[in-house]
This record gives C-alpha cells, sequence and structure tokens, in this order.
C-alpha cells in the first residue's frame, strides 16, 4: 500500500482480484434475494438488505469453518497405510453431497492434517501433476500404498473401512 491509501500496481495480484470479485458477487447475489424476497423497490432500504446479507454470510463462514474442522479431526484418524474417499469423508460427517467440499477443506488444511490420506472414488489422485500430484504419491508410497499400472490404489486393500 502506498502512503495515500491507494494500492500500487504491485500489490493488485490475481489472488486478490479473485478474492475481491467472490465477495462483491456474493454480496450482489444476496441483495437481489434479498430484494426479490421482500419487494424492496427503494434505496433507503437497501441499508437493511446489506446489513442482513453480511449477518447471513457471516453465519455461512461460521458454519463453513465448523465443517472444515470436522474434516481435519475425522481426515487425522485415517491411519497410516490406509486411505479414505472424500465422499466417505462427507457421508461420515452426515453431509453425502459435500465430496467437493471436504475437497476445499483439505486445500486449505493446517500442516498437521494428512491429506494425502484422502483421494477420489476410483481409487485416483485428484490433484493435477503441478498441484501437488507428485508429493501427494510419494507420500502414499512411503506409507506403503502402491499403486496398479493405471495410477489407482485398491480400495477393498487399502481403504478405512472404520469410517
Amino acid at each position: 500500500m502506498q502512503e495515500s491509501g491507494k494500492m500500487s500496481k504491485s500489490s493488485i495480484t490475481p489472488r486478490r482480484v479473485k478474492s475481491a470479485e467472490k465477495v462483491l458477487t456474493h454480496l450482489v447475489v444476496g441483495i437481489g434475494q434479498c430484494v426479490e424476497k421482500r419487494n424492496i423497490h427503494r434505496e433507503e432500504n437497501l441499508a437493511a438488505v446489506v446489513k442482513d446479507v453480511r449477518k447471513r454470510s457471516f453465519a455461512e463462514r461460521h458454519v463453513k469453518a465448523n465443517f472444515f474442522s470436522r474434516v481435519y479431526t475425522l481426515v487425522r484418524r485415517i491411519p497410516r497405510g490406509k486411505v479414505a474417499t472424500y465422499g466417505q469423508i462427507a457421508r461420515a460427517l452426515g453431509a453425502p453431497g459435500a465430496a467437493r467440499t471436504v475437497g476445499w477443506a483439505l486445500r486449505a488444511c493446517p500442516a498437521n492434517v494428512p491429506w494425502h490420506r484422502v483421494v477420489n472414488a476410483r481409487g485416483e489422485i485428484s490433484l493435477r501433476p503441478t498441484t501437488g500430484f507428485h508429493e501427494q504419491r510419494a507420500r502414499l508410497n512411503a506409507e506403503g500404498i502402491r499403486f496398479n499400472r493405471a495410477g489407482k490404489i485398491d480400495l477393498e486393500k487399502f481403504g478405512w473401512k472404520k469410517i
């Protein structure tokens, strides 16, 4: 940041732009939904709508943070030499349709979470080679988990059954 309070061009990163876009999109969609529900047409009521959207956003973030921490707790319980699928973890947490959310949680997990023990339903690593595929495979190999020629893990043999 410059002293005048304006951002310099070097401080505007793609990550910051994407983050700002998400916030604005969420706010606009939320306001639009509230306007439709309440039939708000006057500007003086817009402040109340924005306040309502911000409250809801805080509640949604709190629920998301709670779900993420529950994912981390469960993933920490996966024993060495075993794997679980994103879907198994979601179902165990009572959210059967939240396999992608489990993936998002693991993408942002703390260092003490064995994220590498979670694979997709086909027994494959879901990460791309540029985002950690090789690291995950190396960690799983180090724990004794073997891949077949197609790059799949035998979930009958290495899958965690006690989930």
